[in-house]
């Protein structure tokens, strides 16, 4: 299908010519990154809840079955 085939979609009115942005004064403030200050550390999620915490003990409550009607 030719381009000059094809209907416009969206009738987009010519965009004004930006303005040039101002030159950046001085140094990039920039700064290395530093590998030292991270930390690796294995735990067992399950150690972050106390072992008396209510929620382990908790029972949700199950919806009741749906009766099944047979036709």
């Amino acid at each position: 299908m030719k381009l000059s085939s094809q209907p416009v979609l969206v009738d987009i009115p010519e965009q004004p010519p930006q303005q040039k942005q101002a030159e950046p004064k001085g140094q990039p403030k920039l700064r290395t990154v530093d590998r030292q200050q991270t930390t690796m550390v294995t735990i067992c999620v399950e150690d972050l809840i106390p072992a008396d915490h209510e929620s382990l003990y908790a029972k949700r409550p199950r919806a009741a079955p749906k009766e099944v009607q047979w036709i």
